[in-house]
């Protein structure tokens, strides 16, 4: 199965025929949630890989509409292939880029950890670590727990009718489902809006601090018993929220583990300097990657670790 953004460049292949089918193979795109067909079939831009033997096409655009379609090739000769796609909002990358090096980490937090307040002879090595660590964790864990802007839109697939996995919300402002009852698939309009008394954010504790929240986000949306509709959808991106994403303040296992990275790094500097600043900046957060996969870091991400858009 492939996803693709909404509007994307789309490249469908199949190896379903050994032998060169141009001309008379066609591919068309089936819309699971009402048959319809965006692309018709067609035998226009398919090409014949003659080393790998598959059968492709780049130039087709993914639907505006998102949801789950059928790629459909068919040799018109009775034997078809069937490749999955789904059309999603949802494979963006999360969170906004910080840009800071002190982002979840501050040098007076790592120089009273060292036991180093006062001294400032590291200070330039203490923020490249505390970087290349905070860069290491982002590329290893593809997250940023910094807090994003107000008004973002993300899709959700739920996992039961009553629970839905969020990841890193933290202020929803708009919650609406794409249903239609007796199936599972909506029209894509998002029609139906739930109340604040529909639904409840979990962990209770988490949340923005103006509301008595502990600055981080919630984890899980679970439906209340008298919400109305009784049951949450389950098709693919059928829950639509926007709100704010992200945290208000680094989760404590990403400061840890800041905090071990760059003193690690730091220790290396410090001890044989010339092997780690011959690397450049990009080596240095290769040097943290590897650290950043440690056991004891694995252990303290774990909270904050798992997929953040479903």
């Amino acid at each position: 199965m492939s996803s693709y953004a909404p509007g994307a460049a789309m490249r469908l292949e199949t190896y379903a025929w050994g032998v060169s089918k141009v001309g008379t193979v066609t591919v068309e795109l089936l819309a699971l949630s009402d048959r319809s067909t965006p692309i018709p079939p067609q035998t226009a831009g398919i090409a014949f890989d003659a080393v790998t033997k598959a059968h492709y096409i780049n130039s087709l655009v993914a639907p505006t509409t998102q949801g789950d379609y059928d790629a459909i090739w068919d040799d018109h000769a009775g034997t078809t292939a069937v490749e999955r796609i789904t059309v999603t909002y949802s494979i963006a990358v999360p969170g906004v880029p910080p840009s800071n090096a002190e982002r979840y980490l501050n040098m007076t937090e790592l120089k009273t950890s060292l036991t180093m307040l006062g001294q400032g002879y590291s200070d330039a090595d203490m923020l490249r670590c505390l970087d290349a660590a905070s860069r290491a964790l982002e590329q290893e864990y593809r997250n940023y727990w910094t807090i994003g802007v107000p008004g973002e839109v993300r899709y959700y697939t739920a996992m039961t009718d009553r629970l839905v996995p969020l990841g890193d919300l933290l202020t929803p402002t708009l919650v609406a489902v794409d249903i239609a009852y007796g199936t599972e698939w909506g029209p894509g309009t998002y029609g139906r809006t739930l109340q604040t008394t529909d639904y409840r954010l979990l962990p209770i504790q988490n949340g923005p601090s103006g509301g008595g929240g502990n600055g981080q986000a919630y984890k899980t949306l679970q439906l209340a018993r008298p919400a109305v509709p009784p049951y949450l959808p389950l098709g693919t991106d059928a829950i639509k929220i926007t709100g704010t994403y992200g945290f208000e303040v680094p989760p404590s296992g990403v400061k840890s583990s800041v905090g071990i990275i760059a003193t690690r790094l730091l220790r290396r500097i410090r001890e044989a300097p010339f092997g780690v600043f011959a690397v450049g900046a990009d080596g240095l957060v290769a040097r943290a990657g590897d650290l950043a996969r440690d056991t004891e870091i694995k252990a303290a991400m774990l909270p904050v670790s798992g997929p953040l858009i479903y």
